[in-house]
């Protein structure tokens, strides 16, 4: 998958780039040092 690529470059990178393909999962199961931001709004889309 796309976003495995961006994980070199770092994690805030990588979920941005995550979201942009897969915007309705949960992303911080697979980056739980992502920035606030990105793990609080994957939560309230699953909400």
């Amino acid at each position: 998958m796309v976003w495995k690529s961006s994980v070199e470059i770092g994690y805030g990178a990588a979920v941005r780039e995550y979201n942009n393909y897969y915007p309705v999962y949960c992303t911080y199961d697979y980056f739980p040092e992502g920035t606030g931001d990105d793990e609080a709004s994957a939560e309230n889309v699953l909400k």
